[in-house]
């Protein structure tokens, strides 16, 4: 009886509930999906210079990753393997690019907007695609990227009264440059596993952090912020390293070829929408009828434009 006990109580643990949800796709995709949508949520609470955010956030997920890659790591440090580690470079290097100007978005504009502009490497990606790897690009696709622009314009405020501050208009520039460098990121970690089919996805993540990481601290470096932290920023940069770096990415990487197409999509949808919210609730970011109306057909178009994709290379 105390063994059943106990088994329920493991069951209940923050692991044990992890695990429960990815062995249920949908379920995992959801909750990875909730759980990266938290990432703008500690990089506000953080308080720190954007590239500094970056750093940490890389090493703090290696470490938790480094003992499930290091081994393969290790066996790739040869001559023969330097285009899987080029890949790597490249990936984190985009990755690293990416975040900084992600937090520098969300210090400007705020987490629900530079979360859904973020977004918008859906069509970056699409074109990219098309260009190097002869991936269809389906009228629906080209429609939903039209739509999109409509939905960014209406989103950022101009056909409304918003006023355009010096900041405000570098945020929503940071928020779409996030789209290209996130596009490279994803490349290279796809051309990673074409070139090195043995390499776990945590080996890979893990090689390109490296560089992330490394990336990240040049920038910090140039740019002369300080890497001093309090005890709640160390708690607050373990939980996002954790939460929506590792767990929320691995628990969609999982998952999401395990459920349908449109399900897939629609399920994503909740990190912008989610960030969107919380932006409101927890910060009281303000936005106007016609920017929530932006707000919806620009998320509406990413998801048209996602699985309009997907089906093309099926």
């Amino acid at each position: 009886m105390s063994t059943r006990i106990e088994d329920i109580d493991k069951e209940k643990s923050f692991m044990g509930i992890w695990a429960e949800a990815s062995s249920n796709a949908s379920l995992g995709v959801a909750l990875g999906a909730a759980t990266i949508s938290l990432a703008p949520i500690f990089v506000k609470w953080i308080v720190a210079a954007p590239s500094v955010v970056a750093f940490y956030r890389c090493v703090f997920a290696l470490a938790f990753l480094f003992p499930f890659c290091f081994r393969q790591l290790r066996q790739r440090m040869e001559w023969k393997q330097r285009a899987f580690w080029g890949w790597a470079w490249l990936g984190g290097f985009g990755f690293a690019m990416d975040l900084w100007v992600w937090h520098r978005s969300i210090e400007y504009v705020g987490a629900g907007m530079a979360t859904i502009l973020c977004n918008m490497q859906v069509f970056v990606s699409g074109l990219v695609g098309y260009l190097f790897l002869k991936e269809k690009l389906t009228l629906r696709w080209v429609l939903s990227s039209c739509l999109a622009v409509v939905g960014v314009a209406f989103l950022v405020g101009i056909f409304g009264s918003t006023s355009f501050s010096r900041e405000y208009v570098y945020g929503i520039a940071f928020g779409l440059l996030t789209a290209p460098f996130y596009t490279i990121y994803v490349f290279a970690l796809r051309q990673i596993q074409v070139c090195d089919h043995r390499a776990s996805i945590k080996t890979c993540m893990g090689a390109v952090l490296i560089f992330s990481a490394m990336f990240s601290f040049f920038i910090a470096r140039v740019s002369q912020d300080s890497f001093s932290m309090t005890q709640n920023q160390f708690f607050l940069y373990l939980g996002l390293a954790l939460g929506p770096q590792l767990l929320g990415w691995l628990m969609i990487s999982k998952n999401l070829t395990k459920i349908p197409l449109a399900t897939s999509g629609l399920l994503l949808l909740i990190q912008p929408v989610f960030a969107f919210v919380l932006g409101v609730v927890l910060f009281s970011e303000r936005f106007s009828v016609l920017q929530c109306c932006g707000a919806v057909i620009t998320i509406t178009s990413i998801y048209v434009a996602a699985i309009s994709r997907r089906s093309a290379k099926s």
